[in-house]
């Protein structure tokens, strides 16, 4: 499914649902976002967490992440969590350049195989860029890097590897990835690059296109509050979330969206998605972020803190005993910026795309047969080095349990 209503019910409840919540989130809020450049300019020191007028810590808004922030430490800032002035100033001006180069029509995006894609200014905002001072998204394991995956992760993934060799990726609509095919699903827990991180060793985004290759916190958040609920519109894909606060069960039935449950942990909103279930893909590419595994064994646990009147810290942990040795927990910086206007992200072009990239395969079908080769030779030296972790990580724990 891509987002769109089955059943004319299930969506008048929904849709009464949400009208609901806007009624009564829709009272104007003090702190209007102020646009900065600097994600951690020191927070205001005389400032209160505002209340609900039934007594919940108030988070209503819209939030944003708009700062370039690799995913995955790179390997010349190992050891530290934090730029210096001097590199946040060298990249901020690195990303003015590339602000201006987009609004001027000289750059363009570049797609699989860096071939030009369209020009850059189509989707590019007048906004100055905002510069992190974290050298990584991920801040457990503390060394900035996602842990190593479980040497039953690495099977079911060379088992997919070897179904895709010699067919092509666009052999037919299973090949494509569920983006491509306006399908939507959580958010959380993708990672770009095929699912499996970003190189054999992560690279800077800071060294070459300019701040060109960025994590994301998943686009504005529109936070909306009742008594016992909390509803997250997120922008990307649509997504939107009714979650109730008083920790019910979350039953058995297993989506792609999982099942959402809600507490407050003093002033902080923990978000906990379980049953999420994904059909694998033993085929399917999933070039523009996937999570690797079933999600049957999935927990994702978002946790959203206000610490002043125009920032919230957010983080989600992301715990799979059957794809992960250990959690790992990404940290991003929202700001608010209520003036910001959320924008229908219906998937119409990708839909649309679909007959195309099918016509275009069929046209030259070598082509297609070298792309999905290029495409398991560039995972390789991934797979090599969690193959490898995999190994130390099962020979470690073994070692540890002999008497």
């Amino acid at each position: 499914m891509n987002g769109g209503c089955q059943m004319k019910y299930r969506c008048l409840v929904l849709f009464g649902v949400v009208a609901t919540l806007v009624v009564v989130a829709s009272v104007p809020m003090a702190g209007q976002a102020q646009r900065a450049t600097d994600t951690t300019a020191a927070p205001a020191k005389s400032w209160t967490q505002p209340r609900t007028a039934w007594g919940d810590p108030d988070l209503q808004g819209v939030w944003r992440n708009e700062a370039s922030v690799d995913f995955e430490r790179p390997e010349k800032f190992a050891g530290r969590a934090l730029l210096t002035d001097a590199e946040v100033a060298a990249d901020r001006k690195r990303a003015e350049q590339r602000l201006d180069d987009n609004l001027a029509g000289r750059a363009t995006n570049r797609a699989f195989r860096n071939q030009e894609n369209y020009n850059s200014i189509f989707n590019t905002e007048e906004e100055q860029p905002r510069v992190s001072r974290r050298t990584s998204a991920i801040i457990d394991p503390p060394n900035g890097l996602l842990p190593p995956w479980t040497l039953e992760q690495v099977k079911r993934w060379e088992q997919r590897e070897a179904a895709t060799r010699g067919r092509g990726e666009t052999d037919t609509v299973d090949d494509v990835n569920t983006g491509a095919r306006c399908i939507s699903d959580l958010p959380m827990a993708k990672v770009g690059a095929w699912g499996i991180g970003f190189g054999p060793k992560p690279t800077t985004i800071r060294d070459g296109d300019g701040l060109g290759r960025s994590a994301s916190a998943g686009g504005p958040r529109r936070i909306l509050q009742t008594p016992g609920y909390v509803t997250i519109f997120q922008q990307q894909e649509g997504e939107y979330y009714i979650i109730p606060l008083d920790r019910r069960p979350s039953g058995k039935i297993r989506q792609w969206h999982g099942v959402q449950r809600g507490y407050w942990d003093g002033n902080t909103l923990v978000v906990e998605h379980t049953n999420i279930h994904y059909p694998y893909p033993i085929i399917q590419n999933g070039s523009f972020g996937m999570y690797p595994g079933t999600g049957e064994t999935l927990k994702v646990t978002e946790r959203f803190t206000r610490v002043d009147a125009d920032s919230i810290e957010y983080r989600y942990t992301v715990e799979d005993a059957a794809v992960y040795t250990r959690p790992y927990t990404v940290l991003f910086d929202l700001f608010r910026d209520d003036n910001y206007k959320h924008t229908p992200d219906l998937c119409h072009e990708n839909n649309r795309d679909l007959s195309g990239l099918f016509a275009n395969s069929r046209g030259d079908e070598q082509q297609a047969l070298e792309n999905g080769i290029h495409s398991i030779n560039l995972r390789r030296p991934r797979l090599e080095e969690l193959k490898k972790g995999a190994q130390e990580a099962a020979a470690s724990k073994q070692s540890s349990t002999r008497p």
